[in-house]
């Protein structure tokens, strides 16, 4: 403030639904509402198990996170991790405690071979309990769909060779194994 008069100039006020204060957008439910959705759809596309009701809370949650994710990486990839100064910018801090978070619910629903694995166990217990409790076999027909479901969406290199036992060899799978769901084929890759 120097007592002069001001040059006359007026920067344009706000107006409903600017974004002049929008950095990543991490925090503005027009930004990571519609990136949900979208996730949320490829989600059910590539792992058909998340789309039952029992899911659709962590599903959701998921699907925020994510986005939060996306948005705030391509900001830091944008404007660097670094500021002026040479500081980390505090939106690194902020991505990684979405990424922990992303992960805790990404295992809750099973995205990655060894929690789908505990997913399956889990259910699996649940209807021996059943069974146990109730003398029949009520979840038999979910669980089987729930590891079709699981299975299909695995590739040929994550599918189990035996209870439990995931392919080891994935990159060195031939045509023929591929085929065989990981099993060597006889005369065909067997070492």
């Amino acid at each position: 403030m120097t007592g002069q008069p001001a040059r006359g100039y007026k920067w344009r006020d706000a107006w409903p639904g600017n974004d002049l204060a929008l950095k990543h957008g991490a925090w503005s439910d027009r930004r990571v509402g519609p990136l949900a959705a979208e996730l949320t759809a490829e989600l059910a596309e590539t792992a058909p198990w998340t789309s039952r009701p029992a899911f659709r809370a962590t599903v959701a949650a998921w699907a925020r996170v994510e986005a939060r994710v996306r948005l705030v990486s391509d900001w830091l990839d944008t404007v660097g991790d670094l500021d002026e100064q040479g500081r980390p910018r505090p939106a690194t801090v902020l991505l990684d405690r979405l990424e922990a978070r992303a992960g805790k619910l990404r295992a809750a629903l099973g995205l990655d071979p060894g929690s789908l694995a505990r997913l399956m166990a889990t259910v699996s217990a649940v209807r021996r309990s059943e069974a146990a409790a109730l003398g029949g076999d009520p979840l038999d027909g979910v669980l089987a769909e729930l590891m079709a479901e699981s299975r299909a969406a695995l590739t040929p290199a994550e599918r189990p060779l035996g209870p439990g036992v995931m392919d080891r060899r994935a990159p060195a799978l031939g045509t023929a194994e591929a085929a065989a769901g990981g099993a060597v084929v006889e005369g065909e890759g067997a070492s």
